[in-house]
């Protein structure tokens, strides 16, 4: 990613910073940082602000963006662990009259973490 094209996530993450400094434990912001570290190639530093929210909450994005990340560091272990809680806590939060639609977000979840794994796969 050019600097220019990453000066925008730069600047995301500096507000994030800025909330997280008034409010340390604020989920939304802490997921937003491991995102945006996630968008910049952070990957190892993605996982703390995640793995925090997952001890304040059961949050199927920190979950899924934990698995990214994972992914993306090549740990498949604990990928294929957090894809698993994925797809359990997207399961638990199903509403089947509500607008969620957890079973086309599964799919999209699935077929994302099965192109990563080929991707890392040894025999490649």
């Amino acid at each position: 990613m050019a600097f220019l094209e990453a000066e925008p996530w730069f600047e995301a993450l500096r507000a994030m910073h800025r909330q997280l400094r008034v409010k340390p434990d604020d989920t939304s912001a802490l997921v937003n940082e491991g995102i945006i570290l996630l968008q910049l190639g952070g990957y190892s530093n993605a996982i703390p602000p995640l793995t925090r929210v997952l001890a304040l909450t059961n949050s199927p994005l920190a979950i899924f963006n934990r698995a990214v990340a994972y992914l993306r560091l090549s740990n498949l272990d604990a990928a294929q662990t957090d894809s698993t809680a994925t797809n359990l806590a997207l399961k638990r939060a199903h509403r089947p009259r509500g607008p969620l639609r957890t079973d086309v977000f599964l799919q999209l979840a699935n077929a994302y973490t099965a192109s990563v794994l080929a991707r890392c796969s040894p025999s490649r």
